[in-house]
């Protein structure tokens, strides 16, 4: 009789478990959403504490296509100070710190403070170029619908929820191809459940002697047609002094 009674009461928990929507690691095949967040982010982030990034930005609009030329400056104890290379942006520098981000525009006065979700150029936002480790601003676990078919990939679905209000975007939803656990698809999300943009991976190729993901693809909520693609083009180490990652030093020569 007890055992008749237990197997009734472990049916009708998971019914209710399955219900709520509850997904445990097990359930979606032993990953632990945490890691694969992190392979995201070794696979976006150099793992040099100090390197020079080259790399292109593609926007298409109405049919359009413009490409314009930036260089990453990454310190791991420091920031990300993006300098623009040609096109109307010449000149231009945008940081990245823990404290903020700036803009500083040649002849101005002083650096101008931006939000993560200023556009650096076409769908692509400072936060989305600089901000590079995404386990430091979110927390992860599986969705409750945690698979999905992505551009005709069997993926795991993970929900991704800010730490803190400094994050970028509020809710990231990743897909993660179970084949491999490699990165397909991010839908950038407010905090009203609104999706902001899709970024795609891709381009997983070895520059600098590192593995890297050298293609993303940002696209417009709205309209899919007006999309940015960045290339990274070249990454070498670097020896940018850390006083270079200051609001003061943007005026400064390079």
């Amino acid at each position: 009789m007890n055992t008749i009674l237990n197997k009734h009461l472990g049916a009708a928990l998971a019914l209710t478990l399955a219900g709520l929507g509850w997904h445990g690691a097990a359930a979606a095949g032993e990953s632990d959403p945490t890691a694969l967040v992190a392979k995201l982010d070794a696979l976006r982030r150099p793992s040099a504490a100090n390197l020079k990034m080259g790399f292109t930005l593609t926007t298409t609009e109405n049919g359009v296509q413009d490409t314009y030329r930036y260089t990453g400056l990454i310190r791991r104890d420091a920031g990300t100070l993006v300098l623009a290379e040609d096109g109307d942006q010449r000149g231009q520098k945008y940081l990245y710190t823990p404290g903020g981000y700036w803009l500083y525009a040649p002849r101005t006065r002083r650096p101008m403070r931006l939000t993560p979700l200023q556009t650096l150029r076409g769908q692509a936002s400072i936060g989305d170029i600089s901000r590079l480790n995404l386990s430091d601003d979110y927390s992860a676990a599986y969705a409750a619908q945690n698979e999905a078919r992505i551009d005709d990939q069997d993926c795991w679905v993970l929900a991704l929820t800010a730490k803190s209000p400094d994050a970028s975007y509020a809710n990231i939803t990743l897909y993660v191809r179970k084949a491999d656990q490699l990165p397909v698809q991010a839908d950038l999300l407010a905090g009203t459940g609104r999706k902001l943009k899709t970024v795609k991976f891709g381009g997983l190729k070895k520059v600098g002697g590192q593995t890297l993901l050298t293609t993303l693809t940002y696209i417009d909520a709205v309209n899919p047609d007006k999309r940015t693609v960045q290339q990274v083009v070249a990454l070498d180490a670097s020896s940018t002094p850390a006083a270079m990652f200051q609001p003061q030093a943007l005026a400064l020569e390079n």
